[in-house]
């Protein structure tokens, strides 16, 4: 299952944007980038939300699932991604059961795996790498997208109206450019 959603700006749209810079033209750049950035990260937390329910997962550890490639004022695309990172097992109700772990996709359990909180605070199901003490490895789940079946649907879904989120963020940033400009 792959995919991609276009949030898109009509040329006209970017015309009007233009005559209202003429001023100040070397703004364009942070205009649309700034736009396309923050258009994206309310995108993805309104893809969180929606991701959320379905996968039992926390909205924070969906948001860090979803990889986000910001614009930059050279290249004015922001990017969203459901299917990269692979989720850590700790974050599917992950537990101690007899002489492993239990967890929540299809009720699963993993032979001689343990949790453990490393001295750097991070907590997570781990599995050693022989009958040795160490080393081990730290176990991880399916990625988002594999985990929803239907997460580029839920994506759709969040992306409604963001072409008017998009022209609300430029108007906000092209204010922003005139009033420090004055």
């Amino acid at each position: 299952m792959a995919g991609m959603i276009d949030v898109t700006f009509s040329k006209q749209d970017m015309r009007k944007l233009q005559q209202i810079l003429l001023a100040v033209p070397k703004e364009m750049p942070k205009v649309m980038s700034r736009s396309l950035n923050k258009t994206a990260t309310t995108v993805r937390a309104k893809s969180a939300r929606e991701m959320s329910k379905p996968s039992g997962l926390g909205i924070a550890v969906i948001k860090k699932a979803i990889e986000f490639e910001k614009a930059t004022y050279k290249k004015w695309v922001a990017r969203l991604d459901v299917f990269g990172k692979k989720i850590p097992l700790i974050h599917f109700k992950a537990r101690r059961q007899g002489t492993g772990v239990a967890y929540n996709i299809g009720q699963k359990f993993v032979h001689g795996g343990f949790i453990q909180t490393m001295p750097t605070g991070h907590k997570g199901v781990f599995k050693r790498k022989s009958e040795k003490r160490y080393p081990f490895r730290e176990l991880h789940g399916p990625a988002l997208g594999q985990l929803l079946e239907d997460s580029l649907a839920m994506l759709r879904k969040a992306t409604d109206g963001a072409g008017a989120l998009l022209e609300k963020n430029i108007d906000t940033q092209v204010k922003l450019i005139l009033e420090k400009g004055k």
